[in-house]
């Protein structure tokens, strides 16, 4: 049986791996948006504020920075006067099903958001309401390509040209 301290060292060193293996990529993107070139390079070879400016300048990203500020405020907003109502129920009141609410609303600490996500991603694609993706998937294989497609396959294909997809019996 291995040694505690060993079992330790190990834990450390694994979380260690783990968080290099996450914090690396930022990390190296981080640096990479200082570099002065049009091309991006790493390390940089001289730094530059340069793409930050042209960022901020660009007006769809003020646009979207200030819904996001918007959206931001009110979902905080709600999230607070509602949490407090439902904390201030929870404490003060006793009532049927106390316990079941307090696990529903707890519920999203426990599973990763992620995981809800995509849970709901998947739901919206089965019943249909994933933005037409049945519609454009099927529109690729059979439509006149399109300006902004960029599945070059698709792209080549002329008016009323079915493509080969993977997994059709045609395509080995």
């Amino acid at each position: 049986m291995l040694s505690h301290k060993l079992l330790r060292l190990l834990g450390g060193v694994t979380v260690t791996a783990i968080l290099g293996f996450l914090l690396l990529p930022a990390f190296v993107v981080t640096l990479a948006a200082f570099n002065s070139r049009a091309i991006l390079s790493f390390p940089p070879e001289s730094w530059s504020w340069r793409w930050f400016i042209k960022a901020i300048a660009y007006d769809d990203f003020q646009a979207g920075f200030r819904n996001g500020l918007i959206v931001t405020a009110w979902a905080s907003s709600i999230a607070l006067v509602v949490g407090a109502a439902f904390a201030f129920a929870l404490e003060r009141y006793d009532f049927r099903l106390k316990r079941s609410l307090e696990t529903v609303l707890l519920s999203p600490l426990v599973v990763p958001h992620f995981t809800i996500g995509l849970g709901f991603l998947i739901l919206a694609a089965q019943a249909g309401w994933a933005r037409g993706a049945a519609r454009r998937r099927e529109s690729r294989r059979t439509a006149a390509p399109r300006p902004y497609d960029h599945n070059p396959a698709a792209a080549a294909a002329g008016p009323g040209q079915r493509l080969a997809v993977r997994g059709d019996p045609v395509v080995q």
